[in-house]
């Protein structure tokens, strides 16, 4: 809904503004894939439990999965990819003038909206906005230690924030929705097994920084439709028209 409403406001392509808004998403798991690198060499002395935190639970989900059942998946992903890649681009096949008409120039304008960061003429407004973004994200999650009143008594600084912000942050880029249940798991282990915190303290810390987040987007987000004067009904036709109008645009005449 983001990029149709943006794509309407200002007049842009669907797909360019799709396009860069995966960008955006795409420079965020760099961004926190980057700053992951710093836990190790904080919790150096920790290292033990921070596999059994993080790396446990992943190999153990998988764990009921043999080599062999991942390869033949693997495998299959890539016949299909190759067969769809084969029906639609091979010049004698039906599907064809529907890949040349439609899927390759919505492709082709995504493709330039995703290499927006490339084009960026202000890479360094870019680094020092990102970097304060992730600043505020720091403050934002030691607040409620010093408000909990657990900052203090379990000697909670801002650099043992940044490992338990980070390690929380695993949680939310799973693929489940906003990260229910998924944050507040590794988050409470974090507390728990790296930092001592007590079961209750912790898991009320989990639940009040993630459902905070969600209220605040969500009052936000309907504060600032209502300011733009749009209805949530008004928002998904925009969306439906700005895919539309990025179709016939990319239409052959």
């Amino acid at each position: 809904m983001r990029s149709g409403n943006t794509a309407v406001q200002e007049k842009l392509p669907f797909s360019s503004v799709l396009g860069t808004v995966v960008a955006e998403r795409v420079l965020d798991m760099l961004t926190l894939a980057v700053f992951l690198v710093s836990v190790p060499f904080l919790l150096a002395s920790q290292l033990d439990v921070l596999h059994g935190v993080v790396v446990e639970p992943v190999t153990s989900a998988f764990g009921g999965l043999s080599v062999w059942w991942l390869l033949a998946l693997s495998s299959a992903a890539l016949l299909a990819l190759g067969g769809v890649s084969w029906l639609l681009t091979r010049p004698d096949r039906p599907l064809h003038g529907f890949w040349t008409s439609r899927v390759r120039p919505l492709f082709a304008s995504f493709t330039g909206g995703f290499m927006t960061l490339r084009r960026c003429p202000r890479r360094g407004a870019l680094l020092v906005s990102t970097l304060a973004i992730w600043g505020c994200y720091l403050i934002m999650a030691h607040i409620p230690f010093v408000m909990l009143h657990m900052a203090e008594p379990f000697g909670l600084s801002l650099v043992d924030t940044w490992s338990i912000f980070l390690l929380g942050s695993l949680g939310i880029v799973v693929p489940v929705p906003g990260g229910t249940g998924s944050y507040h798991a590794i988050t409470v282990a974090t507390l728990t097994q790296l930092f001592s915190v007590a079961q209750s303290p912790a898991a009320t810390y989990a639940v009040l920084t993630h459902a905070a987040q969600l209220v605040l987007y969500a009052v936000v987000g309907a504060i600032c439709l209502m300011l733009q004067g749009t209805g949530f009904q008004e928002l998904r036709e925009r969306v439906r028209r700005a895919q539309e109008d990025d179709e016939n645009d990319n239409a052959p005449d």
